[in-house]
């Protein structure tokens, strides 16, 4: 998947502007931050079906990929967008809390994530010469093989087998939903090349990943907490 296909899918789910505006009785505005917009966002996602397109008898080539989203914890503050103070946060606020979580609404509830930092995982596909995507930016995933049960099968088989991350572990991950399929043509939409089937996974657990595919230079956190996108980190 191009670096061009995943902006499209991110701009169309989770604009990355940090706030926005809306009517209340309360006040005329109220300003959320990046937390709460992410956090409607993927409540919408996981009450929303998706639109599903079937492949054409031409090209059966279907592909799947994970978005990852994750927040990291905050370890001494956060800044009050309203008034650019810092906050301290207590230092037991971590993703270590028993806080019991049975849903996503309780996740969003933990003082960590409230004041927590938003981060989507993405991988840096390796050089190699008659690669497509050689050396973009991208999201886990990839081709759908014969033996694969659905899309998200696919997506699960293959974000394991590139970066070592078990999203069927629902001890660790959340999945919140599918995203609508898209249509991957070759230039001016002259061919059609695949259908791509974008899903939605919550990391609870911020788990690292544990190994790295042949095929994957690196992975790489992207901070959603800013107007720009910039790297955190890199493993």
């Amino acid at each position: 998947m191009s670096d061009f296909t995943g902006r499209k899918i991110l701009n169309s789910y989770f604009p990355t502007n940090l706030l926005f505006k809306t009517q209340c009785s309360a006040a005329p505005f109220v300003e959320l931050t990046i937390i709460d917009r992410l956090r409607i966002a993927l409540s919408n996602l996981e009450r929303t079906t998706p639109h599903k397109i079937l492949s054409p008898p031409h090209q059966k080539r279907r592909a799947s990929v994970a978005i990852i989203i994750r927040i990291r914890s905050n370890p001494s503050y956060s800044v009050n967008i309203r008034t650019k103070t810092t906050d301290k946060i207590p230092a037991s606020s971590s993703p270590s809390e028993t806080s019991e979580v049975n849903s996503l609404e309780d996740f969003w509830k933990l003082p960590w994530v409230t004041n927590g930092i938003p981060e989507i995982l993405y991988i840096k596909r390796a050089l190699r010469n008659g690669d497509r995507w050689s050396g973009q930016m991208a999201f886990p995933g990839g081709k759908q093989d014969p033996e694969d049960v659905d899309d998200l099968d696919t997506a699960e088989r293959e974000t394991f087998e590139e970066v070592g991350l078990d999203l069927g572990n629902r001890d660790q991950f959340t999945h919140i939903g599918a995203l609508d399929d898209l249509e991957v043509t070759t230039t001016f939409g002259k061919k059609l090349l695949m259908i791509l089937c974008p899903f939605a996974d919550d990391d609870e657990a911020s788990t690292p990943s544990t190994r790295l595919a042949l095929n994957i230079s690196s992975t790489h956190s992207l901070n959603t907490s800013y107007n720009e996108f910039s790297i955190l980190r890199v493993t």
